[in-house]
């Protein structure tokens, strides 16, 4: 109770700073008598502080205001002013439904499956095998298992990855892509943030080409509203003929297309830059190289 007693006094305050947001507004307790208010402010605290209107005028104003906006509020639904109070009543029925809601559905409430049938790698604790584990790693392992869990409650298909270390791959195709794109475009995103999709995008354009993908054939396709997977494969329905490897290789296939539609509109010059420069190129082993 006393959390839901800071929310409203949050959104009282919200509503009268509204109208007034140079006033200090006292705090919004719960009243000790239920029969006059479920929640209150004393208003004796802005005593000396009005200018040109007296107390008993101001928590009146203060109270119709509330009164106003209580009408389209989820959880209060008035106030009135009475002897140097304002008590604030709150929808009790539409409260204690809601609350009987989140009680039943207990660990599933607010999850929902809107990204049902979306992939997600998150990496998290990887620690530099070169030094010293630290505190900062068990940071990482904290924020990386909520992020997760945080993700799974949507629907996602989450795998959480701790890299040790995997030979200088990543660093190859990101080195790859960004020397792409390295004084062609303005950064738009945070450094790291940009990185990160630049490695994104790489390493989905090396996997397509591992599965067989010529990338500018690919876009083109796409572009044409063609299905990729049918021009290689035949119809969807005659998938289930075709042995267990070649369904695993269909299945990476389009996991692979979804995320290079996925990644697409986010940084659209980006991704068509990268693309351009990489599209003809053994992706793989130019970053092995590298």
């Amino acid at each position: 109770m006393d959390q839901f007693a800071v929310e409203i006094e949050k959104e009282i305050h919200h509503m009268l700073k509204q109208k007034d947001s140079s006033i200090d507004w006292p705090a919004v307790k719960k009243n000790r008598s239920v029969s006059k208010s479920d929640f209150a402010m004393v208003m004796g605290s802005l005593t000396g502080k009005l200018k040109d209107i007296s107390l008993p005028e101001f928590s009146t104003m203060a109270a119709q205001h509330i009164q106003s906006l209580a009408s389209n509020h989820p959880m209060i639904s008035g106030a009135t002013a009475q002897a140097g109070y304002i008590n604030i009543t709150v929808h009790r029925p539409q409260i204690f439904a809601f609350l009987k809601d989140v009680l039943e559905a207990g660990d599933s409430y607010g999850k929902s499956n809107v990204m049902a049938g979306k992939k997600v790698i998150v990496e998290h604790t990887s620690s530099n095998p070169n030094g010293p584990l630290h505190v900062g790693n068990l940071r990482n392992v904290i924020l990386g298992g909520i992020l997760s869990k945080l993700l799974e409650s949507v629907g996602y298909s989450v795998k959480q990855h701790f890299y040790v270390n995997d030979l200088g791959a990543q660093i190859g195709l990101t080195a790859l892509g960004f020397t792409a794109v390295n004084g062609k475009l303005k950064i738009n995103l945070k450094v790291d943030q940009w990185i990160g999709i630049i490695y994104a995008i790489m390493n989905t354009f090396s996997e397509l080409q591992v599965l067989g993908q010529n990338l500018g054939d690919l876009n083109l396709q796409l572009e044409n509203g063609e299905d990729p997977i049918s021009l290689k494969y035949g119809p969807t329905e005659k998938h289930l003929n075709l042995g267990k490897e070649i369904q695993d290789e269909i299945f990476k296939l389009k996991e692979y297309v979804e995320i290079f539609q996925d990644l697409q509109p986010r940084q659209p010059e980006l991704f068509a830059l990268i693309l351009k420069s990489v599209k003809d190129v053994n992706i793989k082993q130019e970053a092995g190289e590298l």
